[in-house]
């Protein structure tokens, strides 16, 4: 991989993109050093540069020291979701300050977000959901750029919470073997459900059948990572659980099923995070 390809292609990605002024190639490379040697915080293009210099240079680093493979799409991304990071937790610190606070951040809270799975892996989100004495659940599959393969909603009818994750799990990992990938990173908020799978902790008698068929599907998984994330990073599958109230048979997607569901997964690409207040 040549240099200049490392540093024209995500930035040419960048530009098409408009996340980057037209025009703006190494070509022009004194224009964006003479940006640089000016930086301020304020200055919105020069941020975004930075930070995708910072991601260019770690991807090269790869490509360098462990024979990794140059993909401009990633870099971009990276970048793009390390500079929405940065801006939305300057905004705090504006918020903070104009109101008298303090613009340290305490220790009782910290950030959260969805973080796209290993390239040639796919990530499993699931949820249940629990709304005047009747469950639902839901599941999302995305690819390592964040893209939506497949989504599901249902209707459970009398269940408990823990049920209706069990089975949003259990239809997700389902569906994940159906569509024949055999990389998944799997993620759920519901600490039970997780621990009880990963067998860490005695199986609840009411979801024993479920985490028995979950098995008998990851077992023709070649790779399987399972992990407990809180809700703040669990935002899509969230909504689809929540939406799986409203239809009276099960519902599966391969395009995001509403503009507002389109919008949170552009913010999880993004790199959205939101603030989670410890206990």
């Amino acid at each position: 991989m040549r240099r200049s390809s490392i540093m024209h292609l995500p930035m040419a990605l960048a530009t098409q993109q408009s996340w980057l002024p037209m025009g703006l190639t190494p070509g022009c490379m004194p224009y964006v050093s003479h940006l640089l040697c000016k930086f301020h915080h304020s200055d919105r293009n020069t941020v975004k540069i930075a930070f995708l210099f910072w991601q260019l240079w770690k991807a090269r680093n790869a490509v360098v020291f462990r024979q990794d493979r140059f993909c401009p799409l990633r870099t971009l991304l990276r970048a793009k979701r390390e500079f929405v990071e940065w801006e939305f937790r300057s905004r705090l610190d504006v918020d903070s300050s104009s109101q008298g606070r303090s613009t340290h951040r305490t220790v009782s809270s910290f950030f959260v977000r969805w973080r796209a799975p290993p390239m040639g892996s796919v990530k499993l989100n699931f949820d249940g959901s629990f709304q005047h004495s009747s469950a639902a659940g839901g599941f999302i599959i995305r690819g390592w750029g964040g893209n939506l393969v497949k989504a599901g909603a249902a209707h459970y009818g009398d269940a408990t919470i823990l049920v209706a994750e069990a089975r949003a799990l259990r239809d997700g990992v389902r569906a994940v073997v159906e569509a024949g990938f055999k990389k998944v990173v799997i993620e759920g908020d519901n600490a039970l459900v997780v621990q009880a799978l990963k067998g860490r902790c005695k199986v609840p008698w009411q979801i024993e059948g479920l985490l028995r068929d979950v098995s008998y599907y990851i077992t023709q998984l070649e790779h399987v990572s399972i992990f407990h994330i809180f809700r703040e990073a669990n935002v899509a599958a969230d909504w689809l659980a929540k939406a799986g109230h409203s239809f009276s048979t099960p519902k599966i997607w391969c395009h995001p099923p509403s503009p507002a569901f389109q919008d949170i997964l552009s913010a999880d690409v993004m790199g959205r995070s939101l603030e989670r207040r410890a206990a």
